[in-house]
This record gives structure tokens, sequence and C-alpha cells, in this order.
């Protein structure tokens, strides 16, 4: 048991000098490449921010009232349709 144990110390020590040598693992760096990436617009982002609010604010409603939201959003817009939808859950 010993020997196995110290022939696994030996193992995870040599990758631990290898990823601190390199400074960041594989998968560390795959992560970044794939972050990497076109930057949006500031209208974008908004739209985003937003569409996620009402994401949020009509996920508690019934059908029915979501319903309502929707076809308020369709007149009205995002802003409306998320303060309606506020309102509706209380």
């Amino acid at each position: 048991l010993r020997t196995r144990l110290s022939a696994l110390g030996e193992e995870v020590a040599g990758a631990v000098a290898r990823a601190a040598k390199d400074g960041l693992s594989p998968r560390n760096r795959r992560a970044l490449r794939r972050r990497a990436g076109k930057a949006i617009t500031a209208a974008q982002r908004a739209a985003r921010q937003a569409q996620g609010k009402y994401l949020g604010a009509i996920r508690r409603l019934s059908k029915a009232s979501r319903a309502k939201v929707k076809a308020i959003r369709k007149t009205s817009g995002v802003k409306a349709a998320i303060s309606a939808a506020k309102k509706m859950a209380g």
C-alpha cells in the first residue's frame, strides 16, 4: 500500500509541476480560447439583459398571465411587459 501511495504521490507531483510550468492546464486553455469572440455592442448587451429580465419576470406566472404579458410586450415593448409581469407576480 505504501509503495502504491508513494508512486501515486510522484505522479501527482509530476502533473502539478507540469501544470505550474505551463501556467494553465489544457482544460483552462481551451476555455480561454472558447471565450474569445466578437465583442457585442451596447445595444445588443442591453437587449440581452432585457430579455433575461423578461424571462425571469414571466417564469413565475401562470399561462394566462404569460399570454397577457406577451400581448403587452408586442404592443408596448419589453420594459412595459417586465413591469406588468412584476405587478402580476405580486
